[in-house]
């Protein structure tokens, strides 16, 4: 019986070996989702436009 337990826990590693490898194969399909991302990056682009457009006004009451 106690020779018997040894064996037991071996297998129980071997298939935990086998589940990590699907694992790391998810992750790169969500890498692709977050290339759209940058797109909306040139809309903040424009936010700062408009705050240029007050600096100059304040300039010309100044002078």
């Amino acid at each position: 019986t106690p020779p018997a337990a040894e064996p037991s826990p071996s297998p129980t590693p071997s298939e935990d070996a086998p589940a990590p490898e699907p694992t790391a194969a998810a992750p790169a399909p969500p890498t692709p989702t977050a290339v759209p991302s940058p797109t909306a990056v040139p809309t903040p682009t424009s936010v700062p436009t408009p705050d240029a457009t007050p600096a100059p006004e304040g300039d010309l009451p100044e002078a």
